[in-house]
């Protein structure tokens, strides 16, 4: 299944890299992946297509006494 197309593998892998995903993941059936490395596979597709998202962080300082 592709979920993304116009990019280079460097980049897919760069961009898991950056969310500290190991590479072995792009071998591995998605159904087999923990939920938090499937949630990071789909954030690093996602970063691939520029200016295609929002990404609203919401501050909670409120949460840090």
């Amino acid at each position: 299944m592709e979920v993304s197309s116009g990019y280079q593998d460097w980049q897919l892998i760069r961009e898991l890299n950056l969310l500290e995903v190991s590479n072995d993941v792009l071998y591995r059936p998605f159904y087999t992946l923990s939920n938090g490395e499937q949630t990071k596979v789909l954030l690093a597709v996602l970063f691939l297509e520029e200016n295609r998202f929002l990404l609203i962080d919401e501050p909670a300082n409120y949460l840090e006494s």
